[in-house]
């Protein structure tokens, strides 16, 4: 989970548990950090006046969110959103500017799950 905060149970488009989960590779949240500190100034919703912390947090909610959640980045806005909302999150992004960040996450994983492909055969 999102290191400094509780967890929010996922209760909106079924939960993923590590069986089903059609995106189950492994996340390693460290290289998903080291990759985003060097990639998020590329992106283009990237302000200058922002630091690696205002973003780090929304790509980690990204990331783990689309392991914990079925279906499509919109499906599962609403619950990523309260879960933004409700965390105490050392950014200064509100949750307009942070989706950018978390679905740009949420894809990445998708894209990695297509490239490695979960190791138990499914």
């Amino acid at each position: 989970m999102i290191t400094g905060r509780q967890p929010v149970q996922p209760v909106g488009p079924r939960a993923v548990t590590a069986l089903d989960n059609p995106y189950g590779r492994d996340i390693d949240p460290d290289a998903e950090d080291q990759y985003w500190r060097e990639a998020y100034p590329d992106a283009p919703y990237f302000d200058p006046s922002r630091s690696n912390s205002d973003y780090a947090q929304a790509f980690r909610l990204g990331y783990e969110g689309r392991q914990r959640y079925r279906g499509s980045f919109e499906t599962a806005e609403p619950w990523l959103r309260r879960e933004w909302d409700s965390l105490e999150v050392a950014s200064s992004l509100d949750w307009q500017r942070a989706r950018p960040a978390v679905c740009d996450a949420w894809q990445r994983v998708e894209r990695l799950s297509q490239i490695s492909p979960r190791r138990d055969g499914f």
